[in-house]
């Protein structure tokens, strides 16, 4: 019967989590549960170990450069049925392009910003992500 073992020894722990024994000591060890083995022996949960591998990927790793193709990402209505002639583009050039009936186009903040949103609102936040998403949509399908 094969098993990992739960407990990492503290010599051992560093290079579990591939740094030095001084980054280890300094930005790890203070957070995690010390267990004694024996009379001077120092180990720690491997799953605690492991927690901290994953809090740090979430602090501090960066998304890899085809971050669009790793998973399938869902289709949104207004993305797959707005389309677009090849070479034009759905922003209008000014307000005499703008159609008949129309509202007329708010004016913008300095900071480039709506006026009556702020940068925190979560429906411009989630407008956004959408934007992100569709556009990480459609160049994957571009490219298979």
């Amino acid at each position: 019967m094969k098993f990992s073992a739960r407990r990492i020894r503290l010599a051992d722990a560093p290079a579990y989590l591939a740094m030095s024994r001084t980054v280890f000591d300094r930005d790890v060890r203070p957070s995690l549960t010390e267990i004694p083995v024996g009379a001077r022996g120092i180990a720690f949960d491997r799953l605690d170990l492991d927690a901290w591998a994953e809090q740090d990927k979430n602090r501090n790793g960066r998304p890899g450069k085809d971050v669009c193709k790793k998973w399938e990402l869902p289709v949104h209505e207004e993305f797959s049925s707005t389309k677009t002639e090849k070479g034009s583009s759905t922003r209008h050039g000014g307000e005499s392009e703008s159609s008949p009936g129309s509202a007329p186009s708010r004016k913008r903040t300095r900071n480039g910003g709506s006026p009556a949103k702020s940068k925190d609102d979560p429906a411009r936040t989630t407008a956004i992500v959408d934007e992100v998403l569709g556009e990480c949509l459609r160049m994957a399908r571009r490219a298979t």
